[in-house]
């Protein structure tokens, strides 16, 4: 990606999508609705030559001018307030019906989620084939594979993965560096605990430490917990040990850490930052249902009491 604003900023999807021949593929995209999946499907539509395309907001990422320059692009856009709205049953199914519909081909499915593994274990006939993106996703396909009929490809653990981790450290220690700074904090004053020493735990701790900040680790893999600690990082086996003597918790686990549990034990005033979906790596639903008082002290942090 090039830094001058004239030139294309997605010049390797670009070509790759000149490559395909989508002519006849319905394609169904299940991500979020960020400025680079506008720019995505535009490729598709107009490079690999794909006609019908149906897109799926992940909830809390849509934006208005966003979804208006995928409808005039002919993107067929789909857009729920939560989780639960995409995941009940029928919703996913009506989609793939849709998309069938009138064409010779069966649909191909990208998504950074998993959701389709219902759907596809009983529509096995009706898609070509699904690629998953996310470590998240990556697991429960994984586990769910033997009821799945069609190809499920993942390149949640590739190569390609690993560059954006880059992206997402430096979004994840950028962000809370602003965030703390607006609020009249010093990111350095503090503790941090990172959750998962995988490819966005690694690079956020290293960065992290270069910025003078003390940061343990914890992993349930032995394996890394060892690699962290001949690393230079404070490690332990039980991370309810470390709870106590931390001021933050940054969770990148690709699932669900910070759960009821772990919130209930957790220190007042810490806090919780997911570096994936906030849905997965966070129990929100506890924290809205618990909380006496929920108090939003910035437009990206929730104070819950």
């Amino acid at each position: 990606m090039s830094f001058r604003i004239w030139t294309e900023n997605l010049p390797v999807t670009k070509e790759l999508a000149s490559r395909l021949d989508l002519s006849e593929y319905p394609v169904i995209v299940l991500q979020h609705a960020v400025s680079d999946t506008v720019r995505f499907l535009h490729h598709l539509k107009h490079w690999a030559g794909a006609k019908d395309i149906h897109f799926i907001a992940k909830p809390y990422s849509s934006k208005p001018k966003r979804v208006e320059a995928m409808l005039q692009d002919g993107v067929k856009v789909h857009s729920e307030k939560d989780y639960w709205a995409i995941e009940r049953h029928g919703y996913l199914e009506r989609i793939i019906e849709e998309a069938s519909r009138g064409s010779k081909k069966n649909p191909l499915i990208l998504e950074v989620w998993w959701c389709f593994a219902r759907p596809l274990s009983h529509w096995q006939n009706r898609v070509i084939g699904t690629v998953e993106v996310t470590t998240f996703g990556h697991d429960r396909y994984e586990k769910a594979i033997d009821s799945i009929g069609v190809p499920v490809y993942s390149i949640a653990r590739s190569k390609i993965k690993e560059e954006e981790a880059n992206h997402v450290w430096q979004a994840v220690t950028t962000s809370l560096e602003v965030l703390l700074k607006e609020l009249g904090r010093d990111l350095s004053s503090g503790k941090v605990m990172m959750i998962w020493y995988g490819m966005i735990g690694k690079a956020v701790t290293t960065s992290l430490r270069g910025r003078g900040i003390q940061t343990s680790v914890y992993d349930k893999s032995s394996f890394r917990r060892h690699e962290a600690t001949r690393r230079g990082f404070q490690t332990h086996e039980n991370a309810e040990n470390m709870l106590a003597d931390v001021d933050m918790i940054i969770s990148s686990t690709g699932g669900r850490w910070i759960t009821a549990e772990i919130i209930q034990a957790c220190p007042d005033g810490i806090i919780l930052v997911s570096a994936g979906s906030r849905q997965n790596e966070i129990d929100m639903d506890f924290l809205r249902t618990n909380a006496s008082t929920t108090t939003p002290i910035h437009k990206n942090m929730t104070r819950y009491v």
